[in-house]
């Protein structure tokens, strides 16, 4: 009987109900503003992230720009007219025949010279060899899988 008017209290009691209807809403409220606040976030983030990209390709742009620049720079300082104009003002001339003097150092193989194409091909025609898995068509190798399947529901090993 005692846990009957317990019970029966608990029932009656209309605060309890109302306490349980108010925090399911402060729990929701508290759910939605945190999805809210999330969102925001990567709005934010995303916005900043696009303004400085914005910013690197402009950035990207002009370095570009001032490169060529500096490279249409560097050709005009070094082209042949310049440099002799140069030579010339700080009291160069070009060398006679006379003046030019040639030695030889012993143990000096030379100038090496590098080759920067391989080799021609030989007159001999060269074979290709490919993998037999790309010589197979796709179809053969659905058929083939397929088959490989019925072998493992038979129960045979692969």
């Amino acid at each position: 009987m005692v846990q009957k008017t317990l019970q029966q209290a608990y029932q009656q009691a209309p605060w309890r109900k109302a306490t349980r209807k108010g925090m399911l809403f402060l729990i929701l409220a508290f759910l939605s503003v945190l999805l809210v606040w999330i969102s925001l976030t990567i709005s934010v983030e995303s916005a900043e992230a696009a303004i400085e990209i914005s910013r690197l390709e402009k950035q990207k742009e002009f370095l570009e720009y001032k490169i060529a620049s500096l490279n249409t720079e560097i050709a005009l300082q070094s082209s042949a007219s310049v440099m002799e104009e140069r030579a010339k003002l700080l009291g160069y001339r070009p060398a006679t025949p006379e003046e030019i003097v040639y030695m030889t150092v012993p143990g000096y193989p030379g100038k090496q010279t590098a080759l920067v194409l391989p080799p021609p091909p030989s007159s001999q025609e060269e074979t290709i060899t490919l993998k037999s898995s790309y010589q197979q068509s796709l179809s053969d190798w659905l058929f083939q899988g397929l088959a490989q399947i019925e072998n493992l529901q038979r129960g045979a090993l692969p």
